[in-house]
């Protein structure tokens, strides 16, 4: 959803060429600092490619910044649902995507099943506003009940990029 609904501009941090003067600072901090961090040449030099490969990364908004534009800019209703939880999710998936596994942190509160009826629940969230729907719903986050879906009015004067609501014929 992200990907064919936020511009390029909206997943930016900052203009290409703002970004550029700051990667090329940052690019030149990193060679001069690189002789500290190691005294032979091959390893300054993988040091340097590494670091200067991930500062295109930094241009980049979070995933949690862009669905947060996206629900602002649609008028989807997240309310109920804590950012942590959502952040919480979010760290999930990458274990399982990078590590093939998921292990939550000694004491966590919250185990995978809690990460996917998040999930779960943001996007029959997204999905019930880009339908108009008002009305009942049966949501398994924080137990097994219905709730109410009402639609929330999106940004201010966006109309680009808005879902387009299915429509069905007389």
């Amino acid at each position: 959803m992200i990907d064919s609904n936020l511009t390029d501009n909206d997943t930016k941090i900052l203009p290409d060429k703002v970004f550029e003067k700051l990667r090329k600072k940052l690019s030149s901090v990193v060679k001069e600092l690189a002789p500290e961090w190691s005294d032979n040449d091959e390893e300054q030099k993988a040091y340097i490619k590494e670091l200067n490969d991930r500062f295109s990364d930094l241009k980049r908004r979070s995933l949690m910044d862009k669905i947060s534009l996206l629900a602002k800019r649609w008028g989807v209703d997240l309310s109920g649902v804590p950012e942590e939880f959502i952040k919480e999710a979010k760290r999930a998936r990458d274990q399982v995507v990078h590590r093939g596994y998921y292990q939550p942190k000694a004491g966590a509160a919250r185990d995978l099943h809690d990460h996917v009826v998040t999930v779960r629940e943001v996007v029959v969230r997204f999905i019930l506003t880009t339908l108009r729907f008002e009305g009942s719903y049966l949501s398994y986050f924080g137990g097994y009940q219905t709730r109410t879906f009402k639609k929330v009015a999106p940004a201010p004067g966006h109309i680009a990029g808005a879902p387009v609501p299915f429509t069905y014929g007389d």
